[in-house]
């Protein structure tokens, strides 16, 4: 596969992945504006930190891919579905981590510590405009860490 085509699969997957968060998240909210709100009622439920159920229901996903792995089949979901809710995890573990320590997660340009640099070299290829956009989104993951 290309570089080209690999870019044009990502921005596809990305598009996918971000209907999949929003149709299931109606559904593990229960419709709640907390998009960890499922964890967190878990949690509750049975007495153990929201990390450790979070860590619960992404290894599901892990178990169905190394599955795959193994066996070259899958029973229920298919492999690509499976890929794109273990992304859909980690993005929400990512979420849960920011919202438990702010000051430790940032976003956009600020994310990469000094001295460590994006693909392609640059220390930022973010556009102001779609960087305020994604922490915005990001903040609201966050439970409304302040963006501006």
């Amino acid at each position: 596969m290309t570089t080209e085509e690999f870019e044009e699969l990502f921005d596809f997957l990305h598009g996918e992945e971000w209907a999949l968060i929003i149709s299931k998240g109606k559904d593990y909210t229960q419709h709640d504006k907390d998009c960890l709100a499922n964890f967190k009622r878990t949690a509750e439920a049975i007495d153990v930190p929201v990390k450790k159920v979070w860590a619960v229901f992404a290894h599901k996903h892990w178990d169905a891919v190394m599955s795959y792995i193994k066996t070259g089949k899958v029973e229920s979901e298919e492999i690509n579905g499976r890929l794109m809710d273990l992304r859909n995890y980690l993005a929400l573990g990512c979420a849960l981590f920011m919202e438990e320590k702010p000051e430790q997660h940032k976003v956009g340009c600020d994310f990469f510590p000094p001295g460590i640099e994006r693909l392609g070299g640059s220390r930022c290829n973010c556009k102001p405009e779609t960087d305020k956009k994604q922490a915005k989104v990001l903040a609201g993951f966050a439970g409304g860490i302040d963006a501006e």
